[in-house]
């Protein structure tokens, strides 16, 4: 199996045919259609229903608009869905389409070391979050202190996924 990739999660049901109400962990970073194969791992909440939930399954639909709202083959009614709630969605990273220039997943990111301007390794990834406004990586910076910084050129002018690397200007302190 390939390297997966979170989508986002679901903690809600929509409507009473078994729909479920999507969020995105980066919205508008990923656009599905009916047959892909999505991964849906239950959290721990539920741990009787988790066998149920946890494994490969096929969106039967998927509509786009202020809330994604999915449909999966074999979830017919609000109860069934419910049993599956909550969890969270993966897909192959190789299902998924290529990335235009400039945008990265962000579980490349988190695989990458940092270094300053100068070229000396100053920590590494840790974790990232989703704003309102964007992705925020935190740094745990060698010395020992955790440092978040929004994932904007002005503070990352170089990026080499391929040798997992972040060249980070670090902001400064107010």
């Amino acid at each position: 199996m390939g390297q997966l990739v979170k989508l986002g999660s679901c903690r809600k049901a929509h409507g009473i045919k078994g729909g479920f109400s999507v969020y995105w962990d980066h919205p508008g970073q990923h656009q599905l259609s009916a047959g892909a194969a999505i991964y849906l791992h239950a959290d721990l909440e539920h741990p009787v229903e988790q066998e149920m939930a946890a494994g490969w399954h096929t969106i039967k639909s998927i509509a786009y608009g202020n809330k994604v709202i999915l449909y999966i083959e074999g979830i017919n009614d609000r109860n069934a869905a419910e049993a599956l709630i909550p969890f969270s969605l993966w897909i192959k990273k190789e299902d998924l389409p290529p990335l235009p220039a400039d945008t990265y997943f962000v579980e490349d990111l988190e695989k990458c070391l940092v270094f300053d301007e100068q070229g000396r390794e100053i920590g590494k990834v840790l974790s990232s979050y989703q704003t309102k406004a964007q992705v925020v990586l935190c740094l745990q910076l060698k010395d020992g202190r955790i440092q978040d910084v929004p994932f904007l050129p002005v503070y990352f002018p170089q990026i080499d996924i391929a040798q997992a690397k972040l060249v980070v200007r670090l902001p400064r302190e107010v």
